[in-house]
């Protein structure tokens, strides 16, 4: 699997299920697109902090918003744990309902194949 596609489609809620970052897989941390790792408490500090915000997306990260997250959940080690959870990744499950047209036929046509959490930071040489 892929960890930045699209796991499920829910037609009937329009509701896209997906990993919106993973900061690590069987352990290893996993390099981004951008050349960036992440992570894990900071994405779970920067997860809580956008959830207390808006909820709100927008189509590659432009104009009004199109999208809002319904569920969200953090998989890091403490919390898989905790749960009993097996899954060889750590990282920021999300599900949003996507409110545009437009935006939902470009998902369902596979235009759109995962998500982009978008941010800044500072970074930091490793």
């Amino acid at each position: 699997m892929m960890t930045d596609q699209i796991i499920k489609l829910d037609e009937e809620q329009r509701v896209v299920w997906g990993w919106a970052s993973v900061t690590s897989l069987n352990g290893e941390p996993i390099v981004d697109s951008q050349g960036d790792i992440i992570e894990p408490r900071v994405l779970e500090k920067a997860a809580t902090e956008f959830m207390l915000g808006a909820r709100n997306g927008l189509t590659m990260h432009k104009g009004e918003p199109t999208t809002t997250i319904v569920h969200s959940m953090l998989f890091t080690d403490d919390v898989k744990k905790a749960f009993g959870i097996e899954s060889p990744y750590e990282g920021w499950l999300i599900a949003v309902k996507v409110h545009c047209e437009k935006t939902w036929d470009q998902v369902k046509q596979g235009q759109f194949r995962g998500f982009s959490i978008g941010g800044k930071a500072i970074r930091k040489d490793v």
